[in-house]
């Protein structure tokens, strides 16, 4: 797999959350998210906070988009 992409970072109180954009990114989403969870136990375990914030991944908003879908049924 050879995509490119950024990485955005925003971080408020009690999260830092990294976003990955690029095209055709799916195959970092994975089936439901499932890749994607999977990505954000490793970096949580890895990128351990001293101050004790949640590791968040996100892949092209992807959270949002899926949070939006399941509101609409």
């Amino acid at each position: 797999m050879n995509k490119e992409a950024t990485v955005e970072r925003d971080e408020d109180e009690r999260y830092v959350t990294y976003n990955i954009v690029g095209e055709d990114l799916n195959d970092l989403i994975g089936r439901h998210g499932d890749t994607m969870l999977a990505l954000t136990q490793i970096m949580a375990t890895v990128c351990k906070n001293e101050d004790g914030k949640k590791v968040i991944l996100d892949v092209e908003g992807y959270r949002q988009k899926r949070r939006e879908s399941l509101i609409e049924k």
